[in-house]
């Protein structure tokens, strides 16, 4: 049986990697959001549990089973109760630079108070965005040179707050690049 869990987790490595590795080699601004690996996780894992139990292994040693079924329900219980929390970390592909520039902008438009308060070594920095008496913080601390930690404000805020957390999240897609099809209309005429 144990043979089996260790092929599952090597499967559940191999996804996981190949939905991580292009974040990591993107030129472009991209995100690597906590809660979708963690739904990526729980897929992966429940669904080789049901290959691993469809073919006939389940009967082969019912207590491990039984462990590893318990353990994997708890983990998605705990990202389930947990899942408002996860929703707000995410892991940015961009400079800390070009990260405050695009926040600025976003707030003037929103006319939206911001300070951007970064510690002596520059690996931390705290935005607090303020509006009508309202305040909420982004936090980003500095992995690499093109790396940042980030943890966006609770959706409970002012809506501006939240409409600016929610423009972030469309300026930073995914890793998986989105394929774009152009049909052309060359040979066409219009009459």
């Amino acid at each position: 049986m144990a043979y089996q869990w260790v092929t599952l987790c090597c499967v559940t490595a191999t996804v996981m990697s190949v939905y991580a590795v292009p974040f990591l080699f993107a030129s472009q601004a991209r995100s690597l959001r906590l809660i979708r690996l963690m739904v990526l996780l729980l897929v992966v894992m429940c669904a080789g549990r049901v290959v691993i139990a469809s073919a006939g292994f389940a009967e082969s040693n019912f207590a491990s089973n039984w462990v590893g079924d318990i353990g994997l329900l708890a983990v998605a219980v705990v990202a389930l109760a947990a899942r408002r929390q996860i929703e707000r970390v995410w892991l940015l592909r961009i400079a800390m630079a070009d990260l405050q520039t695009q926040i600025e902008s976003a707030c003037k438009g929103l006319f939206l108070r911001n300070d951007f308060q970064h510690n002596v070594s520059l690996t931390r920095t705290r935005v607090v965005f303020q509006i009508k008496g309202e305040s909420a913080v982004l936090r980003t601390r500095r992995i690499g040179a093109k790396l940042q930690f980030v943890v966006l404000p609770p959706d409970n805020v002012h809506g501006k707050i939240t409409l600016l957390t929610r423009w972030l999240a469309k300026q930073f897609p995914g890793p998986i690049p989105k394929v774009k099809f152009v049909l052309s209309k060359k040979g066409t005429s219009d009459v």
